[in-house]
């Protein structure tokens, strides 16, 4: 298989109704999105205030990474990142990834940041009270045996950053992760 990672936002009007219909059909979180609606918003709203990747192969849309920039673009958030589901598990995700970090230092930014949610109670943070002892909770962070996100972008060189308690309801975080892209 063959990656090729291009500009999201030169590609087809096509092409770009594909990385909505992924938004909506192989965004494995529940807050992700429901309806095309939202995900066409969303597409569209990543191209204009920030950038998107597409990983291709033969015209056909694996997945897609968008970035945003904050901080006056010395920091850029990876948001979103989703791939097909038939092509997981064969490197589409990581060399978006990659393009993703060469793009955002190509702009002269300094850190990566994101946040990846557990909805599901895929981290040893779901279903407890982080109030409680928050940086003991964050230190021991694990995986539950789900292979939660955060495994994917650990391999990668991200860091736990922090976690936002309840972010998605009662017991369901939002864990941040952040990645140094130039050193000083």
């Amino acid at each position: 298989m063959s990656i090729v990672v291009q500009d999201l936002g030169a590609q087809s009007a096509a092409v770009l109704e594909a990385a909505a219909v992924l938004l909506v059909d192989h965004f494995d979180e529940p807050g992700g999105w429901r309806e095309m609606t939202s995900a066409r918003e969303e597409v569209g709203r990543v191209l204009k205030e920030g950038f998107g990747l597409a990983a291709m192969e033969n015209g056909f849309l694996q997945g897609w990474i968008g970035g945003l920039p904050e901080y006056n673009g010395r920091v850029w958030e990876l948001h979103p990142i989703v791939v097909h589901r038939a092509c997981r598990l064969r490197g589409v995700g990581r060399a978006l990834v990659a393009a993703f970090e060469e793009e955002v230092n190509r702009r002269g930014a300094h850190t990566i940041t994101l946040g990846t949610d557990d909805h599901w109670g895929m981290t040893s943070l779901s279903g407890v009270d982080l109030y409680d002892d928050l940086p003991g909770k964050l230190t021991a962070l694990w995986d539950l045996g789900r292979k939660h996100p955060f495994l994917f972008y650990k391999k990668l060189g991200y860091v736990v950053t922090g976690v936002l308690p309840d972010a998605n309801g009662p017991g369901r975080p939002d864990i941040y992760m952040s990645k140094r892209v130039r050193k000083h």
